[in-house]
């Protein structure tokens, strides 16, 4: 009997997925922190354009990126605030007139030391090795590198406009898209650059593999590129190939590229590419071969941001609509959030003490999908055969 229950105990274990998703946007709340079965654990408010969030896994506390704010903020894993850098800048004087003097309006320009100027900060990356964060500090055509504390270990000019910064998880190695000069730049950790690889036409997000390979959203050309870690061009693609299959194809309802496309997450679980294919109201699969697997249609709004958790799951963030959608792995809307009134970025971060069987919902959610209803055949099946052998090995 001891068998068959620990037996059972790797099965359930190898079927949960558990993450706390962080959604910020414009709301009652700037940044909600949610479990994977929709209820809210924390909040906060102290924050004016949340666009940009990443996770330190070496104290669980997680940065965000304050675009006007002019402030890059570090919050514990509660949602409470622990500092801020950069600058504050209001120009409404009516919010300051009544707000007392020690509030957060109670100076029009209020220098908060440990960094020099951020301005227009548009992303952050951390490095786990460290706990260190690279920011895109776009206002200023800077990069600026701080430790886990705010305190500032360099700030690297000659960008232009960069709207990205992506760390390489094993070598601290960074990559950044130096958006309005139409180049991707990898630095090395200490700041060295390593090259600036040219041909791209606004360059607006970068997304590694594990292995350190990059993916490039080269919006204006309307293209994903594939990029070796040497900078090497391995691949371009615009969209629909004609390798889809003639019933997806049908589905695609004609489109034969991408238009405008401003985000990608990657799946490395199941070796897939996600694309938010932005003025086509749709989601494009990739394989890692850049061919096209399928096509998620006729979204509510313009998708803008695309996440994807350990078990490929994709929480998707849409211009024009109040909604994230959760996106199975094969590209079935399995669930929503709807705390917003317009939702900009999300973050996922594999909780520890939490678990549930099912990944179906985010907040409510349908009934089980054939999907689920096979895998949960396919579980009791394998349990079944588990039981029957230990009876007879008993016998």
């Amino acid at each position: 009997m001891r068998i068959v229950l620990a037996c059972m105990m790797l099965i359930f274990a190898a079927s949960v997925v558990s993450a706390d998703i962080w959604v910020a946007g414009e709301g009652a709340s700037r940044l909600l922190k949610m479990s994977d079965e929709g209820n809210i654990l924390a909040a906060s408010s102290d924050l004016r354009t949340p666009v940009d969030l990443d996770f330190d896994p070496g104290d669980e506390s997680i940065w965000v990126v304050d675009e006007m704010s002019n402030l890059v903020v570090k919050l514990d894993k509660e949602g409470n605030t622990l500092f801020k850098i950069g600058y504050r800048t209001f120009i409404d004087t009516r919010d300051i007139r009544y707000q007392p003097a020690n509030s957060w309006y109670g100076a029009v320009r209020e220098r908060i030391p440990k960094t020099s100027e951020i301005n227009m900060p548009k992303a952050l990356a951390v490095d786990p090795e460290d706990s260190s964060v690279w920011i895109a500090n776009a206002g200023l055509n800077t990069v600026m590198h701080v430790d886990k504390e705010g305190n500032e270990l360099g700030s690297y000019a000659g960008f232009r406009n960069p709207q990205d910064v992506t760390v390489n998880k094993r070598t601290g190695e960074v990559w950044i898209a130096n958006t309005d000069d139409d180049t991707v730049i990898k630095m090395s950790k200490d700041g060295r650059r390593m090259f600036a690889k040219p041909g791209f036409y606004h360059p607006v997000m970068i997304e590694l593999e594990a292995d350190g390979t990059a993916w490039v959203v080269d919006s204006d050309h309307d293209e994903i590129v594939k990029v070796n870690q040497q900078g090497n061009i391995l691949l371009r693609t615009k969209g629909l190939d004609e390798a889809l299959p003639a019933r997806a194809r049908k589905r695609a309802r004609g489109y034969k590229t991408f238009s405008n496309p401003m985000a990608i997450g990657i799946d490395d679980k199941h070796k897939t590419v996600w694309v938010a294919d932005t003025e086509n109201y749709r989601l494009v699969r990739l394989g890692m071969d850049g061919i096209t697997k399928s096509v998620v249609n006729n979204l509510p709004g313009k998708p803008m941001t695309v996440k994807v958790d350990s078990e490929g799951n994709v929480y998707v963030t849409m211009e024009r609509s109040s909604h994230v959608l959760k996106v199975s792995p094969s590209g079935r809307i399995i669930g929503r959030i709807d705390e917003f009134t317009r939702p900009w970025t999300v973050l996922v971060v594999p909780s520890k003490d939490k678990s549930n069987l099912l990944t179906g919902n985010v907040v409510s959610s349908s009934s089980i999908q054939p999907s689920d209803a096979l895998q949960l055949i396919a579980l009791f099946s394998l349990l079944g055969v588990l039981i029957a052998t230990v009876q007879k090995i008993s016998n």
